[in-house]
């Protein structure tokens, strides 16, 4: 009988093989860390030699000159570069600053489109739009005699970027996706916004979302927009009321909820949905008292563009706005407003073709002091015809006023030259009689005053 193997024997081949596996792994993995270095190495040639022609051919479906961070190395899911900027376009002002931006292909994608498709995910992205003199806050570039580059851009904002709208406080953090596709000239987006918060102490925690979705093809001019409110606070969009000049400090106030879906294919714009603005207040200087309304409602069905709410209030004044209008084809708005304490009543009415409406305005106005002796209200009508087909004009069709026995009508031209004419001028001197003596004396106490005048340029 043999003699059993000796513990020593026996760990032999045990050992061997645990040197020979690890000899295994360090290989591959030094082979592993050789075959990245090198690809690495064969990427920042690739990305260098490319970057230029990339540049050219992503400024050029842009409309804005691009230029691209330096590369940064190769990350799983692509390659990383640097600080990369779009420049301010021929026919805007718009920007994008990025900090970093990850690079990858999307082999599915540029399958399914024929065309290179990448996916870009931004870091530290900054979004200025600017409107130019026409409103246009992007201009791509032109369709041009050369076909755009097959190429295609998924952006996937998976960190928050900021956006900023003009020069105003409009500062929102934008999350979602987007995708811009250059041979289509066509783009497409569903981003959730918030108002960015404000970093400084004590300031006020940023409430409201919006979701923003929609599409747009700048070859055919075809846009699809869809936006839904949920507490949107509007006091950041007082930015964009138009400034007046010298510029005033204006201030916005209330809430937003509802949705909107607008459109416009080959021409025609269309829209449904609508939005209810609550608590609502608009402070400017060159209104008495801050304007306020509890609630009003913008609604839209196919073209036309529906308003209607509650009262609306300013210091002692009150009334409505309602109505109506079809942008480019017709206007259908009424405003009422009256103070209850004095009695005045005014109304205006604003009807017709869009380019040739008709201006209706009448009112009831007390004079003097209340008294007995007071002179009867001024009650008037005047209606205005308005034609911008070439230029603005605007026409005093017809005024007619009265106070008790007292009347005037007129008519004329109002702009661009001013000269309007009495047709009758009737005055009695109930009208005067309550000025005193010395009024009494220079227009006569018992006479009436009949006559004409003449207002205009010399």
């Amino acid at each position: 009988m043999g003699s059993p193997p000796s513990p020593e024997t026996g760990t032999e081949p045990r050992s061997r093989r645990n040197q020979l596996l690890l000899a295994a792994v360090l290989g591959g993995s030094a082979g592993l860390l050789g075959a990245w270095w090198g690809s690495d190495h064969l990427a920042r040639w690739a990305y260098d030699s490319w970057r230029p022609r990339l540049e050219t051919l992503i400024g050029r479906g842009l409309g804005h000159p691009i230029q691209l961070g330096p590369y940064q190395g190769l990350r799983p899911w692509g390659l990383s570069i640097g600080p990369t900027r779009v420049l301010s376009g021929p026919a805007d002002r718009s920007n994008l600053r990025l900090k970093g931006l990850g690079v990858s292909l999307d082999p599915a994608g540029t399958l399914l489109e024929r065309a290179l498709v990448l996916q870009l995910r931004p870091r530290g992205a900054q979004l200025n739009l600017i409107p130019n003199a026409k409103g246009q806050v992007w201009v791509f570039g032109p369709a041009g005699t050369k076909p755009p580059p097959r190429l295609s851009f998924k952006l996937l904002l998976d960190q928050p970027a900021r956006f900023r709208l003009g020069a105003g406080d409009l500062d929102l953090m934008l999350q979602g996706r987007g995708e811009v596709r250059l041979h289509r000239r066509s783009a497409d987006w569903r981003v959730t916004a918030r108002p960015r918060a404000q970093g400084s102490a004590g300031a006020s925690r940023a409430r409201g979302r919006a979701l923003l979705r929609g599409s747009a093809n700048w070859g055919n001019g075809d846009v699809r927009l869809g936006l839904d409110l949920r507490r949107w606070d509007l006091a950041p969009l007082a930015s964009l009321i138009p400034r007046a000049r010298p510029p005033r400090q204006q201030a916005l106030k209330g809430t937003a909820n509802g949705r909107l879906e607008l459109s416009r294919s080959q021409g025609k714009a269309s829209c449904r949905g609508s939005l209810r603005l609550a608590a609502l207040e608009l402070r400017d200087p060159l209104l008495p008292a801050p304007l306020q309304a509890r609630r009003l409602s913008l609604g839209c069905r196919g073209q036309r563009i529906l308003l209607e709410g509650d009262p609306w209030r300013m210091a002692n004044w009150q009334g409505t706005l309602k109505g109506s209008l079809v942008p480019g084809n017709r206007f259908d708005l009424s405003l009422t407003a009256n103070d209850p304490k004095r009695g005045d009543r005014l109304g205006l009415g604003l009807r017709g073709p869009w380019r040739q409406p008709l201006l209706a305005l009448d009112g009831h106005i007390p004079l003097g002091k209340g008294t007995p002796t007071s002179p009867q209200p001024l009650k008037f009508n005047a209606l205005f015809r308005a034609d911008w087909r070439r230029s603005l004009q605007l026409r005093l069709e017809s005024l007619k006023a009265r106070s008790g026995r007292s009347e005037l009508t007129a008519q004329g031209q109002v702009w661009p030259r001013l000269d309007v004419r009495s047709q009758q001028l009737r005055l009695h001197p109930s009208l005067w009689q309550p000025a005193g003596a010395v009024a009494q004396g220079l227009l006569g106490r018992d006479s009436w005053l009949e006559g004409g005048f003449c207002w205009g340029e010399a």
